[in-house]
């Protein structure tokens, strides 16, 4: 199973705040054979699909006490980092500290569906268990807009426009070692009902949607992702929903099926183990 590392809840004190900074660019700490092997991997996925460009992300460097701090990557080293997994060809830094910009959303539907996504074929998690909603959030106009991102996901994969959205807001900021994100965690609730949104939902993101009640979302998330079907940006997102008291039991139930998941800091890239500020 994957590492989760978690940084921020909604049960910790204060709010997440974010500042890019493109000045600090992941690139500079790549090595020439780093960069010879992306480059030879963008274009080998640049053949089968021309239309894909290697867009700005960000990448966390620091989150103490929820002030997340983004550095400048992009969308090619992130796909050699994924397609390199488990091969160490890359250098280790690359491994160990990429947490690209991204959200996951977990939505609430009117009549109280958790919905998780099951991605389609063609995506690097195809076949398994997500998040309602997910993606990256690129760098737009010089800056990271975590909102805009988590409601341009909502309409993309399960076509809600801002007046189906009836409550949007953060939950988490977590890292998951089999997607090497930065990811922005957030909770929504939309007035349609599971029936709705499923016949709204896009067959290009979207495979099936698995509509999973509040009271056995617990267990579900723990079971899936120790049986390795749910992918830890998921489980993650997922366990956002939950109450203080459910959220730990259930990461408890998680820890005791073999899951690893730590709370603690980023500091210049490098996490520091602590539970400080989440109980």
């Amino acid at each position: 199973m994957p590492e989760i590392q978690i940084y921020y809840t909604q049960h910790g004190p204060g709010n997440a705040t974010i500042n890019y900074d493109p000045s600090i660019d992941f690139a500079n700490r790549l090595t020439d054979a780093d960069k010879r092997l992306i480059e030879s991997n963008w274009a080998r996925i640049k053949k089968a699909n021309s239309s894909l460009w290697p867009g700005e992300l960000g990448t966390l460097i620091d989150s103490e006490n929820g002030n997340l701090r983004y550095g400048r990557t992009s969308y090619d080293v992130w796909r050699a980092a994924h397609d390199m997994l488990g091969q160490d060809t890359l250098s280790q830094i690359l491994y160990n500290e990429l947490r690209v910009s991204s959200v996951g959303i977990v939505v609430m539907t009117r009549d109280e569906k958790i919905l998780v996504l099951e991605k389609p074929t063609g995506f690097p998690a195809e076949g398994k268990l997500d998040s309602s909603a997910n993606g990256f959030c690129e760098v737009k106009n010089g800056k990271l807009d975590f909102d805009a991102a988590a409601r341009e996901k909502l309409e993309r994969e399960l076509g809600m426009a801002s007046g189906d959205i009836r409550k949007l807001g953060l939950r988490g900021v977590h890292s998951a070692s089999d997607y090497y994100s930065g990811m922005l965690a957030y909770y929504a609730e939309t007035s349609l009902t599971f029936d709705q949104v499923n016949r709204r939902a896009n067959p290009k993101y979207v495979h099936k949607l698995h509509g999973i009640g509040r009271s056995d979302l617990a267990d579900y998330v723990s079971e899936k992702y120790a049986a390795g079907e749910l992918i830890g940006d998921g489980a993650a997102t997922l366990l956002g929903v939950l109450d203080k008291k459910e959220f730990f039991g259930a990461i408890e139930k998680i820890k005791s099926r073999g899951g690893k998941i730590r709370f603690g800091k980023l500091s210049n890239g490098n996490f520091v183990e602590s539970i400080d500020n989440f109980f």
